[in-house]
């Protein structure tokens, strides 16, 4: 978990949480895959997130708060 401005709209300082699941059985069943998520801070205690940019975060594989910080320069 990370608390720093990554779209740099100045509201404050957005979430990051990167969280491991495992699901499934068999060999490959107990695998652990991280999953980011950012809930962005609307500047009057809100937090929202979207789920089109969590997407994307899973597309290209982020697994740590280094990704998020990479790919969010390329998204904002």
């Amino acid at each position: 978990m990370a608390f720093e401005d990554v779209n740099s709209d100045g509201a404050g300082p957005d979430i990051i949480v990167i969280a491991e699941y495992m699901t499934g059985i068999g060999p490959t069943g107990a695998q652990p895959v991280p999953v980011a998520t950012v809930f962005f801070n609307d500047g009057y205690d809100y937090f929202a997130t979207n789920s089109s940019i969590d997407e994307l975060l899973s597309s290209r594989g982020v697994e740590t708060i280094e990704d998020v910080r990479t790919t969010s320069k390329e998204v904002f």
